[in-house]
């Protein structure tokens, strides 16, 4: 790392960083002070410029805009809606859970408008870790990594019970019963979600080129059967199930207040949950072919599909069938076997099931990157 270049006691090079300057004078001025600007230590961009043009053994860049595109959709774009659409649709929202992916779109666009300005200022792997130790210093560089870790760690902990109990549906409905060991009821074990994450991580061993393909054939299949759900829910689309559009607010058991506006703001902080991923494609700066063009681009690209596709998403689901009787565990294959279309039924199921899995797997592929 750096080192300082000293001339005599308590001088220094004129040619020193910014960063050892405020290390050489705090030498001299206690521990506290010492201390201090240890953690509000900020990295030189100069520092930043020079790592990304050295070349690196462990990253090479083979990521150009399209897979980065497919990275970032793939961790956003049905993994939020095909989890949690029908839960914010029957217990938040209503049909008003529209408004509430339009809302949380809004903000992401807001938020991902600073990722592709620093994206473009900044092209280093970490993401908001990054970012922060560049801007903010060293301390809350590790606050944002620490949340970083607990972001990906949990949305992709929550994407794989999710996934279990697809997954576990799916087997009943082929008349297959899986081991009562693997997910025991009344039970917090899910064997099915541990299996699942644990093959994505032995995904992510095998390195980019191996998970780069993988990623951009399973997220392709996915943007594909999100739009089928959408261009066939549409055709059964009943105007009756929208009424009342914004549902009269009520409590529930858990003394939230529901539907009504307080629900739509409550689902569009549920259905923020479906947007993230974009901040994942920051991640992989260091792998990008060329960062600072790429990277702004792929996350525009991403928060925008990922809005578009999951507002009409939700629309599909919430004109097909009566925000009251959503299936929450099952939402689209039980509400397009409500309207009739039972052949469509099993080909959403078993898409939203083998393609889930990716926004797992793009969580773990990120996690590594943020140092």
């Amino acid at each position: 790392m750096l080192q300082l270049r000293k001339k005599g006691a308590g001088k220094m090079d004129v040619n020193a960083t910014d960063g050892e300057r405020g290390n050489v004078q705090a030498a001299g001025g206690g521990p506290m002070t010492s201390l201090w600007s240890r953690v509000s230590w900020k990295k030189p961009l100069s520092l930043t410029y020079a790592e990304e043009s050295s070349e690196n053994p462990h990253l090479e860049r083979t990521l150009g805009c399209f897979d980065l595109l497919m990275i970032g959709i793939g961790g956003t774009v049905g993994s939020g809606v095909f989890a949690t659409a029908g839960l914010i649709a029957k217990s938040y929202a209503g049909p008003a859970a529209v408004l509430s992916w339009i809302l949380a779109g809004f903000g992401c666009i807001l938020s991902g408008a600073s990722f592709m300005e620093l994206s473009g200022l900044i092209p280093s792997a970490g993401s908001t870790y990054a970012y922060a130790y560049h801007s903010l210093g060293e301390m809350p560089a590790m606050i944002a990594g620490c949340l970083l870790t607990l972001e990906y760690g949990v949305a992709s902990a929550g994407s794989a019970r999710s996934w279990s109990d697809k997954f576990e549906s799916w087997l009943h409905q082929m008349g297959v019963e899986g081991p009562v060991w693997m997910k025991p009821k009344d039970s917090s074990i899910d064997l099915y979600a541990g299996l699942l994450m644990s093959l994505c991580v032995g995904i992510v061993l095998c390195g980019m080129s191996a998970g780069k393909q993988l990623i951009n054939i399973v997220t392709v299949t996915k943007i594909s059967v999100v739009l089928f759900i959408i261009v066939v829910g549409l055709t059964k689309f009943d105007s009756s199930n929208m009424d009342p559009f914004i549902a009269p607010e009520h409590i529930n058991a858990v003394d939230q207040v529901v539907f009504g506006w307080p629900g739509v703001m409550l689902g569009a902080s549920a259905s923020f949950y479906g947007y993230i991923g974009y901040d994942e494609v920051c991640c992989l700066a260091a792998e990008a072919k060329n960062p600072t063009r790429d990277i702004p681009r792929a996350v525009f690209g991403t928060v925008v599909g990922a809005a578009f596709l999951s507002t009409l998403a939700t629309l599909s689901l919430v004109g097909m069938q009566k925000y009251t009787e959503i299936d929450v565990a099952e939402s689209y294959g039980t509400a397009l076997r409500h309207v009739g279309y039972h052949w469509a039924a099993p080909i959403v199921e078993i898409g939203e099931v083998f393609t889930m899995p990716v926004g797992i797997l793009i969580g773990f592929l990120a996690q590594p990157r943020v140092q």
